[in-house]
């Protein structure tokens, strides 16, 4: 792209020519219904000891009677789906991921830019962002315990890895923060991998104070660290599994004492890998 006009290949400065668009790429979610059901699913994997935060159109009869089995509590607000696996990591899975991320570089995390001639987007960084984070990329993602994590994470929400964005590895230190924000980028949407569907946040450590994950619009939720905790909520609609749900905004609050580590696993709609290594993304 940087040699273009001499090399003879302006037609690849074009993002459109040089990433073309394929609609044949199948979809995780492609009707109403298919993020609802596979809430459902995830809400009675019991081997995790889910916690139903939030959820669609649920009856007070409906919370006593499964109160119990089911991960619902009369806590349990009616909004989008939130739902927490208190032991979905183990607390050796949970160490090697905070060295890997040590071993890649924890550099000060940024945001999506501007789009640029070539149709690509930059990065800048933000004030409302001060977070760490490390990609686990390359060498990284061939890690029998990585390998093994974003196994678990296919188990449960039954979408291939081949739609998964690397993990990003995150450290917070004490005052650091990310303020409200949304996991969707729309631009995403009309691109080969689709929109982030899904946010899979792993938690890595207990924190001594502070660093919980705010949901302003579902009643000022916030969800404290816990080792070994995941955490899966949506970025879309049931109705509409490419429009962004705007009830599930969220920030990291600022870490008042010690350190936080987690890491982001995000999912699309279709193949992310395959656009990561044509550099179409």
């Amino acid at each position: 792209i940087e040699c273009a006009p001499s090399c003879q290949t302006c037609d690849q400065i074009s993002f459109e020519m040089r990433c073309p668009r394929d609609d044949e790429t199948p979809m995780a979610l492609t009707k109403k219904g298919d993020l609802n059901y596979l809430f459902e699913r995830i809400s009675t994997l019991h081997t995790y000891k889910p916690k139903i935060y939030s959820r669609p159109s649920i009856s007070s009869n409906h919370k006593a009677d499964h109160q119990d089995n089911d991960g619902i509590s009369s806590n349990t607000i009616d909004g989008p789906w939130l739902v927490a696996l208190e032991n979905f990591l183990t607390p050796s899975e949970c160490d090697r991921l905070i060295k890997l991320g040590a071993s890649e570089g924890f550099k000060r995390s940024v945001d999506v830019g501007e789009k640029k001639f070539d149709g690509a987007y930059g990065s800048f960084e933000n004030n409302g962002r001060t977070s760490q984070n490390a990609w686990c990329e390359k060498d990284c993602s061939r890690d029998p315990v990585v390998q093994r994590i974003h196994t678990k994470i296919e188990n449960v929400t039954g979408i291939p890895q081949i739609n998964y964005e690397f993990l990003q590895l995150l450290k917070y230190e004490e005052g650091q923060y990310y303020r409200r924000h949304h996991d969707y980028i729309a631009f995403q949407k009309d691109r080969n991998p689709g929109v982030r569907i899904l946010t899979v946040f792993l938690y890595l450590n207990d924190v001594e104070e502070g660093g919980g994950t705010h949901f302003s619009s579902l009643q000022n939720l916030v969800v404290k660290p816990q080792r070994g905790m995941a955490l899966v909520w949506p970025s879309v609609l049931d109705e509409d599994p490419n429009q962004k749900d705007v009830r599930t905004y969220h920030s990291a609050l600022p870490v008042q004492k010690g350190i936080k580590y987690g890491a982001n696993a995000w999912i699309h709609q279709r193949d992310f890998k395959t656009s990561y290594e044509n550099r179409c993304l």
